[in-house]
């Protein structure tokens, strides 16, 4: 063997050590973006089946007037809270942006819709909606209005 050759053979297998050093800090990388993507999905996941569930207990309130649902829907509101958990992880890891912004108000107001009167409920919506229908009507015919 000569000089060459076992300079040849340190440099190969520095490189190769280079190449394994880089290699791992990717892998690296890719294993944090993949737990991230999981989390986020599992995340996803959680905001939708609070909204779904949400969303059946006010059905089934509604078809069946047994109270119990209306519990049901306002424990999750309240205690659970699968949706609040979901985007407060969202905004804390991943910045305040429009889409949150837009998510939390869409949820705020539908958290605000539900306490509008929990001992009748149902009734107080449909008497501000009568109210809201009658307020359009005194500016004519097929009005548009907020209230």
């Amino acid at each position: 063997m000569s000089i060459f050759d076992i300079v040849a053979t340190l440099v190969l297998a520095m490189v190769l050590v280079a190449f394994a050093v880089q290699g791992t800090g990717e892998l690296a990388q890719m294993q944090i973006a993949t737990d991230d993507y999981i989390q986020c999905e599992t995340l996803a996941r959680q905001l939708q089946s609070g909204s779904d569930y949400l969303i059946e207990q006010v059905r089934m309130y509604t078809a069946t007037g047994q109270r119990e649902y209306m519990d049901n829907y306002f424990e999750e509101l309240n205690t659970t809270r699968r949706r609040e958990n979901a985007l407060e992880y969202f905004t804390e890891h991943y910045g305040d942006n429009d889409a949150f912004t837009l998510l939390k108000s869409a949820m705020t107001t539908s958290q605000n819709l539900s306490y509008t009167d929990r001992a009748n409920p149902g009734e107080s919506i449909f008497k501000d909606a009568d109210k809201a229908l009658y307020r359009v009507k005194q500016n004519g015919k097929h009005g548009c209005g907020f209230y």
